[in-house]
């Protein structure tokens, strides 16, 4: 093969023979491999790429190089596909590169975005944790702890809710991170506006039922009053404070009843939306009972041993002479977790009664206050709308009302852990009970 008139084949592109067997080659003009005895292909090698091709190519297929030369001149159409090929690659490469940043910073914008849509809302309210606890990451006991919080720890408040059981739970916020904490962990709120803020106290005392927790209660409200005075919900959330303290003195602890009334007679006397219905409550108010006067005859009395919510008596006077074993007083703690164990089947109907035995030793420094195997009665009450709403059915609770260790009767006030309580209890159900009032056992 010769090249065009005027021109010459390009140095090292000239045509030459090669043995598809062997790879050994000749000169174009051979036909033969003398090593294979096969016939020979005739082939070029471009200068540019080394790239072998057959011979009747003017150009490189792979790399567009020329393989011609014009007389005293370089090399013919050096590479005008090459280069175009190189700046479509190089276009490709910039396009491939402002993709890739596109995504990246659009990445980034949609991270910041969402963030922005995730940051939790304002708090409402304000209070702090009445005992260490865990913030949970979801409104359900089963919900896995996120974070501890220790007591007296200060929390936001930014919303309320309720399990599938009834329970309330607030969303808290404690150092940047979210959770959930039960209503009755955390010291009823102070509210930082006044509607979200009333809403926030409002579910915390509708859940209220330590009567511990009464004068924590009591201050909230007052802050309310103090800190939204043209608020139209003041006397809501008074008269929703002296209900749940006639409550709680029903359910044990009568001294209450005298703190409900005087709560009663500020709303009588205010004027106000609840007035008449606070004049209402006034009128089914019990007698208050007459103070006995001091009898000649208390010095002879048996030996009383002073506790809240009932009282232990001696079953008689020591007779002169005998010697007398020393007492010792052992106080257990508002709150202290008291485990029962039911005995029988139960059916929680108001007004029901039936008995229960400690399920473990609740001890007071090393020494056991309350052995295991005592008795404990409980009582099923009225309870109040789980949702807040007086149109609600009322959900039953249970409280235990006295204990009896070894020979002695002792009148306690204690609720059930859990807000709502299946209608049948079986035998050897456990329970969990939180005094609401400290109890004082005597040991001789």
């Amino acid at each position: 093969m010769t090249p065009p008139p005027g021109s010459k084949w390009a140095p090292g592109a000239e045509p030459l023979a090669l043995c598809m067997s062997c790879n050994a080659t000749f000169p174009p003009e051979a036909t033969e491999c003398p090593n294979c005895l096969v016939g020979l292909s005739l082939v070029r090698k471009c200068p540019s790429c080394e790239r072998i091709q057959s011979a009747q190519h003017l150009t490189c297929i792979y790399c567009a190089n020329s393989f011609m030369q014009v007389e005293g001149l370089g090399v013919v159409a050096a590479g005008p596909l090459k280069q175009r090929r190189r700046d479509a690659e190089k276009r490709l490469r910039i396009m491939a590169a402002g993709a890739v940043a596109f995504v990246v910073v659009a990445g980034i914008v949609y991270f910041l975005v969402r963030r922005g849509f995730q940051k939790p809302p304002d708090p409402i309210a304000l209070s702090y944790v009445l005992q260490s606890t865990s913030m949970r990451s979801g409104p359900s006991p089963d919900a896995p702890p996120i974070k501890d919080l220790e007591q007296a720890e200060i929390v936001q408040i930014i919303d309320y809710t309720h399990d599938s059981m009834g329970n309330r739970w607030f969303r808290i916020i404690s150092k940047d991170l979210s959770g959930y904490v039960r209503t009755r962990e955390v010291a009823p709120p102070k509210g930082l506006t006044p509607e979200k803020g009333f809403e926030a106290l409002r579910h915390s005392l509708l859940g209220l039922d330590d009567p511990v927790l009464l004068g924590e209660a009591t201050k909230a409200v007052e802050n309310y009053r103090d800190t939204f005075p043209a608020s139209p919900h003041i006397d809501e959330v008074r008269w929703l404070l002296a209900e749940r303290t006639r409550d709680l003195a029903e359910r044990g602890d009568r001294r209450l009843l005298a703190k409900a009334r005087e709560q009663y007679e500020q709303l009588a006397q205010s004027g106000g939306e609840f007035a008449e219905r606070a004049r209402q409550a006034l009128d089914q108010f019990p007698a208050p009972a007459p103070r006995a006067g001091p009898s000649r005859a208390s010095s002879s009395a048996p030996l009383q041993f002073s506790i809240v919510g009932g009282s232990v008596a001696s079953s008689a006077a020591p007779p002169p002479g005998t010697p007398h074993d020393p007492v010792r007083k052992l106080t257990i703690l508002t709150r202290t977790p008291l485990a029962v164990r039911l005995t029988a089947p139960a059916e929680l109907v108001p007004g029901a009664s039936f008995e229960g035995e400690i399920a473990e030793d609740i001890r007071v420094k090393s020494e056991v206050a309350i052995p295991k195997g005592s008795r404990a009665h409980l009582t099923v009450t009225e309870g109040h709308p789980s949702s807040g709403s007086s149109r609600a059915a009322p959900a039953p609770s249970l409280r235990m009302t006295a204990l009896v260790i070894g020979n002695q009767t002792y009148g306690v006030s204690a609720l059930a852990v859990r807000d709502r309580l299946p209608a049948t209890l079986a035998a050897g159900t456990r329970l969990e009970f939180r005094l609401g009032t400290p109890l004082v056992v005597t040991q001789r």
